[in-house]
């Protein structure tokens, strides 16, 4: 597991210092076309129509968009997902000890990699157990498949919480704040509300007020209801069965949020999200199972496919308005810049890559927000595009951008350093450049006040 975790550290470096960030996302579409293969492969399903879908499904979704804006942390997120699936996979394809020893092993590099696909491992238990069921499986079956699942994940946690804090305490390094937050009282504790919080946080994934995206789903909602009616009746399944296969569905929008009622502090974030986009995938599978009524097979199965396709349709747009803010807010960030390093460079006193430049406040792109429509269309955008908002940003993030930018050292300096500064007489008295007062030499600092947000 050790050596897991310092290959990860290790594939940082190199996709985040040699390899193009289109590789990243090059690697991150390899390995979500897998994991569509991999959830055909448990789900039984040999159709071309299918695998395109669900490929395409998962790399257009908008948590997808959300975690590859994070380019540094692309190779982690589809990483935890594959290794999600391929938990799923080994639970259910084979019953073999050395399949369960995979399956744990899987659960805890997912884990280790981003907890939060927990529920993407979760949901898809839930969903292979509906087909399952609408395959005319045994209920013993059905049942062992679901207990050797839930037995495994519970392996597969326990073994992460222990390798993390024997790693931690080697390398003497503090959990998260949400890791350092999780308790098995709040769970319980908060467990009612966030029941319904989680029902509420799951549907409002498909609202969309801008592209109607809601209408479709509710579309593909009924083709799934009419789809799985039809299967049962087909199948003359037991009441047990329709019994566990109505519970799954119930409990895949908790599944959905697992990591929401084991955390209850945090809220959910679109970046957290990516496992609603099975639900695409999955009522498609639904879909195609037979029923008695052939010309409704056919009905069921193109409805599915139309709605899937015109769904990811809508997403592609928000994806690609999403690349299209980021492009420009950068840019419309970089003139600014441009002009800001122009007169840093004639300002008197000023010594190239000696002299320690203090920026307080960040350029906004509200301008552009206000008067470009495609802002609109755009997924999980962050109030600042281009650095954190934050002291990180005033200090680290910013001095890291002027470097690769514009090639200037603008000096490190620590946080306790910024503080004090920005809280001198000398500094309040200043005025937003670009006028006049908007830069002056504040004990040895070149120091520039560009906003009234600034970092505090």
């Amino acid at each position: 597991i050790t050596a897991f975790f310092l290959g990860c550290f290790f594939l940082l470096i190199i996709f985040g210092t040699v390899i193009m960030p289109y590789f990243v996302v090059f690697f991150y579409c390899f390995c979500m076309w897998l994991c569509a293969f991999l959830i055909a492969k448990t789900w039984r399903v040999d159709n071309t129509l299918f695998l395109t879908i669900a490929a395409v499904s998962m790399t257009v979704t908008p948590a997808a968009i959300s975690q590859l804006v994070a380019t540094y942390m692309g190779e982690c997120f589809a990483l935890a997902c594959l290794f999600s699936v391929l938990f799923v996979y080994f639970c259910f394809e084979s019953s073999s000890i050395l399949s369960w020893l995979f399956s744990t092993a899987c659960i805890v590099f997912s884990l280790a990699l981003y907890q939060s696909y927990i529920s993407m491992s979760a949901c898809l238990v839930l969903m292979t157990l509906c087909i399952y069921c609408l395959k005319g499986e045994e209920i013993k079956t059905i049942v062992q498949k679901g207990i050797k699942s839930v037995i495994t994940a519970l392996a597969g946690g326990i073994l992460y919480v222990l390798s993390n804090k024997i790693i931690l305490g080697i390398l003497k390094l503090e959990s998260s704040s949400r890791l350092a937050e999780f308790s098995i009282g709040r769970i319980f504790q908060n467990l009612p509300s966030q029941i319904v919080e989680m029902y509420r946080v799951y549907f409002s994934y498909f609202n969309d007020p801008v592209l109607l995206r809601k209408l479709f789903y509710a579309l593909l909602l009924v083709v799934f209801v009419v789809s799985s009616i039809c299967s049962l009746i087909k199948q003359k399944q037991k009441p047990l069965i329709v019994a566990v296969f109505v519970l799954c569905v119930v409990l895949i929008p908790l599944a959905a949020n697992l990591i929401g009622i084991a955390t209850p502090d945090n809220p959910i974030t679109v970046l957290m999200t990516y496992q609603n986009i099975l639900a695409v995938p999955f009522t498609l599978t639904v879909s195609m199972e037979s029923s008695l009524n052939v010309p409704l097979d056919s009905v069921k199965r193109t409805s599915a496919a139309i709605l899937s396709v015109i769904i990811l349709w809508t997403h592609m747009i928000s994806a690609n308005a999403t690349y299209e803010c980021y492009k420009m807010s950068h840019d419309h960030v970089y003139n600014q810049y441009s002009q800001l390093v122009y007169d840093v460079q004639h300002y008197d006193g000023y010594i190239k890559n000696e002299t320690p430049v203090l920026i307080a406040g960040f350029f906004d792109d509200k301008t552009l927000r206000n008067n470009i429509k495609t802002y609109r269309y755009a997924v999980d955008l962050f109030d600042d595009l281009v650095f954190w908002d934050t002291l990180g940003g005033a200090t680290y993030n910013r001095h890291r951008y002027v470097l690769q930018y514009f090639g200037l050292d603008f000096i490190d300096f620590s946080i306790d350093e910024y503080k004090r500064i920005i809280n001198t007489d000398e500094f309040k008295e200043m005025s937003r450049w670009p006028e006049q007062n908007g830069m002056r030499m504040i004990d040895g600092y070149l120091v520039i006040k560009i906003a009234d947000n600034y970092a505090r």
